[in-house]
This record gives C-alpha cells, structure tokens and sequence, in this order.
C-alpha cells in the first residue's frame, strides 16, 4: 500500500487513489512569476467553479548547514526533485484550500508553533525506505515525537484531514530509487546522521516559477515567538517570523516583496495582531550577516496609533536581532516620526542613518 506521509497529496486517477511526492504535483491554474512571497501566492492560485484556491503544505524546512549537506545526499542519488523544493520535514502534505480560508491556515500555523518554546533539535538518519510500497528513500527522524506533536497541532480546521495511515516524520531524499538499488543506497548511507536545529514551521505553496512547478514558502512562524503584550488600552499578541504573510501584507496595505526583497530565512518581521488575529502593526527588516540586522519598515494600522504599540514592535524587534547574534543594528530610509522614536529608544541620530549598537 501507499505511505501518505511521503510528502504528498490524493489525487483521483479512475477508482484509484494515487499518493504522489510534493514535488511531484501538478499546478492549477498557475502563471509565471517572480520568486518572491507576493508573486508565489499570485502565482499558485487557482479557479475551481469559480472559487479561488491554492495548493499548501506545511513544513519544517532544514536550513543550512545541513540543508546544503541534504541537498548533497539527494544530488548524488539523482533525485528528480532536487530544484523543486528544500529538504525538510513534512506536517501537512499538500492540500487545496480557498483563499478564504488562508486567515483561519495562517492561525493554526502560529499556534502549532507557539506550543513550542523554542527551537527544535532532531536527528536525521540514517536512511530508510517505504519499499516496497512505493520507492522512497528518506532519512528517519528522532524523537519522533517532537514532530507528531507538532502535526497533531496542525490538523485542525481547515487543515484537517482523515487519517488513514500512521504519520511517519522523515526527510526525503530520493523519490524514485529502483527497488534493486535501494540495498545498496542504504548501505552506502546507513552511518549518516546528523543533529539539525529547526526554529519555526513554513508555508509553503506551489507555484509556476519561471516555467518550472517549484515549492516556495509564503508564510512562517518562529517557535516560541509568541507573547501577549498591552499597548495602551489594546492588548495584541506579537509574533516572530522571517515572512510578512500575504494576509498581514493585504491588511496593512504593504508590498513585502519590496519590503523584504526574495531572500529566504534572514528576514526579521515581528507582527502585532488584535484578538480576532488581525495584523494591526508590523516592524520588519533582515538580519545583515551573522552581527548586524537593518531595519527596513515600521507600520502601525491607523486605528492602533497613539498606543506605544510602534516602540514595543521595535522593541520586540530589537529582542529579536539580538537573540539572533545582533551587535548593531541601523535604520536606512525611515521617517521622521519613524526616527524621532528611534531616538527614544536609545538609538544614536548622530550620523545620517540611525545607529543601534547592542551591549
């Protein structure tokens, strides 16, 4: 029988179901376009009788080093799939979901990840295999609870699904290994293992990207990146991620791609949200090597101004760009109030760029 959990969706073929990889799935509807969070959600969306849609998949992405080390293994096995999606961990496996339904996605997401404290240090290895069921090669992952955990928090509302197999956490990285290779493949990796650090969960949509069907994420939320915090008479609760999501950037009105440009995984982005989970403020910017952040943007929706909420964005920011190895920080291209405030918080207005140096 076919594993659900190799990272795919059911698709309908006759009266067979069939389980395909991630990577494997056909888009819908799909235009080209540009890497970057705002043309992917364009990109992947799709008619269905009329109602817009998009394929989602929620993942724990494996960032380097040890992605580029991954990526290694799956080049040397020749996986077909190689450019079309990041080595990670899946929770989700690809689902369709209305656009309408993206607010209620983006929520569990964030509350799957505030179950955690912080980041979450598994291990990968050595190799395994679904055979014979179907001929995926992946590497196990240690404690499987960890992850269960986090998928149980991540099948709810929209996101939910019957469950006909036992969830399985693992990192593919060949999807179609010959069953008279798999012995061999598996010899050759069985002393591999490695020790990995994930700090938060991804969205990711599949998208038409210059001509190639490519997974990318529009979305994410840091592990334990979440505190309640009051601004004169509101009470938000802040969260922390590397994305401005593309329901945060619609409600206030941002163009992230602009704002944060296509890079992957050093943006900083703290967003302060209402109790009904709407985005009221926003302070984002990128980290600048591993000892120094820029803040880019400080938005504050016109119904939550003249509550402090602006300096505990910055504040959190700040928080954030230190934890990450930070020692400075400056602020090119803000306004004038933007800089007067800065000012308040102790960064240095000496020189034309506004200045912060952590002790």
């Amino acid at each position: 029988m076919l594993h659900h959990d190799r990272v795919g969706i059911e698709r309908g073929v006759g009266s067979e179901v069939v389980v395909a990889p991630l990577a494997q799935q056909q888009t819908v509807g799909a235009e080209s376009g540009s890497d970057g969070p705002e043309a992917m959600a364009r990109a992947s969306r799709r008619q269905t009788a009329g109602v817009s849609k998009r394929r989602l998949a929620v993942v724990m992405i494996i960032g380097d080093p040890w992605g580029t080390e991954i990526d290694g293994l799956r080049r040397a096995l020749g996986d077909s799939q190689l450019r079309r999606i990041v080595p990670h961990i899946t929770l989700i496996p690809p689902i369709n979901v209305r656009d309408d339904a993206l607010p209620e996605v983006l929520a569990v997401m964030r509350n799957a990840a505030a179950t955690r404290r912080g980041p979450v240090t598994l291990t990968v290895g050595p190799v395994a295999t679904f055979a014979p069921a179907n001929p995926v090669l992946y590497l196990q992952v240690e404690p499987a609870g960890e992850v269960r955990s986090l998928f149980n928090a991540c099948l709810v509302g929209p996101l939910e699904r019957p469950q006909q197999r036992e969830f399985v956490p693992h990192v593919t990285i060949d999807i179609n290994r010959p069953d008279d290779e798999h012995a061999a493949a598996r010899s050759l990796l069985s002393g591999y293992r490695a020790d990995v650090t994930i700090e938060r969960l991804d969205l990711m949509q599949l998208a038409m990207i210059d001509g190639r069907e490519r997974w990318q994420p529009i979305a994410d939320a840091d592990f334990g990146g979440a505190v309640s915090v009051d601004a004169g008479s509101l009470r938000v609760t802040l969260t922390t991620s590397t994305l401005v999501d593309p329901v945060a950037s619609a409600t206030l009105e941002l163009d992230s791609d602009r704002l944060l440009g296509n890079g992957m995984g050093d943006g900083l982005v703290v967003t302060a949200r209402d109790p009904q989970g709407r985005a009221v403020g926003l302070a984002a910017g990128r980290r600048r090597g591993r000892r120094a952040s820029v803040l880019r943007a400080i938005f504050v929706a016109d119904g939550a101004r003249r509550q402090g909420l602006a300096r505990r964005l910055v504040e959190a920011w700040e928080r954030v760009a230190v934890s990450g190895g930070a020692v400075r920080a400056v602020a090119p291209g803000l306004s004038s109030d933007e800089r007067a405030l800065l000012s308040h918080l102790g960064w240095d207005q000496s020189e034309p760029i506004p200045d912060r140096r952590f002790s």
